[in-house]
């Protein structure tokens, strides 16, 4: 097993989509499946789920067992049973998870109603345990409702809090186990109002859906209903709910138009006519259509796996824009753990003349000197040191303009993983070479004609490989962050008000964006880009992502990527940060400057947030500011240009 497993008990559509949200997340999973005759279909349904989610489903990662006594329990974290809305049923079940699942994993029921108090009453172990429930289709609609138990404890809580935050979900904690939970009273309540606008008589079915979808309801997307009434006035609400409440429906049954649905056996789809006739070509037609909206929801809100926080606010914090802040907090904290004693610490430098000419103090964070050369190391390695076995006995492949290749290629050589990186031909030689010598195997694009993703895809789909994106993927960007983690314990104490973090897609700016605002919530990040390659920072000021329209033309070419991240833009928005551009001739300055004031070896991409500084870009006056000085692999013929810069000038900083 890998450093992460879950158990699954239950293999029907609801347990088949919950396998999904771990295997997706990379974990070890068990289901268990016992109809074995049903097997293949369950392996296509997942998936087919997990495709659906935009990851792809190794056969190594998903177990199924014919039976709770062939699961293997080392290195499980977590067992979710998902059997029929039966209690005997789940009583049973519990019973035997009760007496077989090791006392340190938390076991959760995906129950939409059953109380966890009434599940689990007669197990021994019952502190462990609590309601999990997933909303249909599981793997497409991020929340998770985490119910207390009457005998719950809170460390059980705050484990299934962390793990479901881990797998990218949207945990919400409810402080006690009643019929409903929180979503379903809410839901139910409106379901009521729904049927009784019916019963009277006062709309379609076709219009009251219209109402909710395109009325009120297409606001959620934005914003829930509370936060919703923050804006338009509680005295507003107040006012409109005095009137409208007493005229509500509020009986204690359900209404007599669904009561003579069931009468009829007019179940709705699953028996082909409710409020409407269906065939199997509707049913299909209308379930696609669903999902894809779903899709484009996720799409719409944020990233699943490092969502952005909100900025603090009067009588407490803002809700955040899709999950709660302590999931950032936590990809990045375990890789930091996953990194111990493979990437090094590097140092935080001070240096009085950049002070001055600053006019505060500045702090430089020389990730020049991480493993193969740059901060790429830290995401690279924290996502091949999360692939299970098998994965790594397949190997990874990379695309890269050289940083993260080296990062990919020095990553796979210390952990026995074979790597393939896919370079620009124009990239610099030393880079080219420092992945052959570490063993990579090297395949050279044409980066103004050739796509390298599709290349990477080619190679993932015929050699099964795992791909290690530069910056667009949760892992990667968490093990960034480990950086920021470092800084803010080496600066003691002391605030930064300002961050410089220089920019191609994003995977370095928005990891330390997320650790560095949880440390410092009010801490301003600027994006540091080439001039004529500020897509980033064009994106920032504008409404959608945007591209550059060249590929190459700037000596700082590791920050050339054609387009900011899907995952790592909203991160960026989210936490207003800005851009700034600097040219070629200043990244070449700002070389000069670390060689001759700090004795740093700097590339121009790796010299473009101190540019920033000694080219005023930025006011930083009485601030503290943080500048990361990202990577030193230089060409040699690029670094004799800055040498021969600093000669021109009289060999001084």
């Amino acid at each position: 097993m890998s450093e992460a497993g879950a158990v699954v008990v239950g293999s029907g559509i609801m347990g088949r989509d919950i396998a999904a949200i771990f295997l997706n997340a990379g974990w070890q999973t068990q289901v268990v499946a016992p109809a074995s005759g049903e097997w293949d279909a369950v392996r296509r349904h997942v998936a087919q789920s997990v495709s659906q989610m935009g990851g792809q489903l190794y056969g190594d990662l998903l177990h199924l067992r014919p039976a709770l006594d062939a699961v293997d329990w080392s290195g499980v974290e977590i067992v979710i049973e998902s059997v029929t809305e039966r209690l005997e049923v789940k009583q049973g079940v519990f019973a035997q998870l009760d007496a077989m699942v090791p006392r340190h994993v938390p076991i959760g029921s995906n129950s939409s109603g059953m109380r966890i108090t009434d599940i689990a009453r007669a197990c021994s172990s019952r502190e462990r345990m609590a309601n999990a429930h997933f909303f249909l289709p599981a793997h497409l609609v991020p929340l998770v409702e985490i119910a207390r138990g009457e005998f719950t404890r809170g460390e059980t809580m705050d484990r299934l809090m962390r793990i479901f935050s881990d797998v990218g979900r949207i945990p919400v904690r409810v402080n006690r186990d009643v019929p409903g939970f929180l979503a379903n009273r809410i839901q139910h309540a409106l379901m009521r109002e729904a049927f009784s606008v019916i019963d009277e008589g006062l709309a379609t079915p076709e219009d009251v859906d219209a109402a909710v979808r395109f009325g009120f309801g297409f606001r959620y997307v934005a914003a829930g209903p509370i936060l919703q009434k923050e804006f338009a006035g509680l005295d507003t609400q107040f006012a409109a709910a005095s009137s409208i409440y007493p005229t509500l429906c509020n009986d204690s049954v359900p209404s007599r138009t669904l009561r003579e649905k069931v009468a009829d056996g007019r179940f709705g789809t699953k028996s082909g006519h409710g409020f409407w006739r269906w065939t199997d070509e509707q049913i299909a037609r209308e379930r696609s259509r669903y999902e894809q909206v779903l899709l484009q929801a996720q799409r719409l809100l944020a990233p699943s796996a490092l969502p952005g926080t909100a900025e603090p606010g009067e009588g407490g914090a803002a809700p955040a824009a899709w999950a709660p802040a302590a999931a950032q907090e936590v990809a990045i904290h375990r890789a930091a753990q996953r990194l111990q004693g493979w990437a090094v610490t590097t140092p935080l430098l001070r240096c009085d003349e950049l002070d001055a000419h600053a006019g505060g103090r500045v702090y430089l964070k020389a990730e020049n000197l991480q493993r193969s050369g740059s901060f790429k190391f830290r995401g690279a390695c924290n996502r091949i040191l999360a692939l299970t076995p098998g994965a790594r006995a397949r190997g990874v492949v990379a695309y890269s303009s050289g940083n993260h290749a080296l990062a990919v290629s020095q990553a796979g050589r210390m952990l026995d993983v074979a790597a393939t990186v896919i370079m620009p031909a124009d990239a610099p030689a030393i880079k080219i070479e420092g992945c052959r010598a570490s063993g990579a195997t090297v395949l050279l694009y044409d980066r103004e004609h050739e796509d390298r993703e599709a290349i990477g895809r080619r190679l993932v789909v015929e050699q099964g490989l795992t791909l290690v994106p530069p910056f667009d993927d949760a892992l990667v960007m968490a093990g960034a962050g480990t950086g920021a983690l470092e800084a803010v314990a080496q600066m003691q104490g002391q605030r930064v008000d300002t961050a410089l973090v220089c920019c191609s897609g994003g995977g370095l700016a928005a990891g330390w964006t997320l650790a560095l605002r949880a440390a410092w919530p009010d801490a301003r990040i600027v994006v540091v880009e080439p001039e004529g390659f500020d897509d980033t920072g064009r994106s920032l000021r504008s409404d959608s992502a945007q591209t550059n329209a060249r590929r190459s033309g700037s000596i700082q070419d590791a920050l050339l990527a054609p387009a900011p991240g899907q995952l790592t833009l909203p991160v960026l928005r989210t936490h207003a940060a800005q851009g700034v551009t600097v040219s070629d001739a200043e990244a070449l300055e700002a070389m000069f400057f670390a060689f001759a004031a700090l004795k740093l070896v700097l590339e121009p991409g790796g010299a473009a947030p101190l540019a920033a500084v000694l080219a005023r870009k930025v006011a930083l006056e009485g601030r503290n500011t943080l500048v990361v000085c990202s990577g030193g692999n230089v060409d040699p013929a690029v670094f004799a240009r800055c040498l021969s810069l600093g000669t021109e000038r009289g060999g001084r900083a």
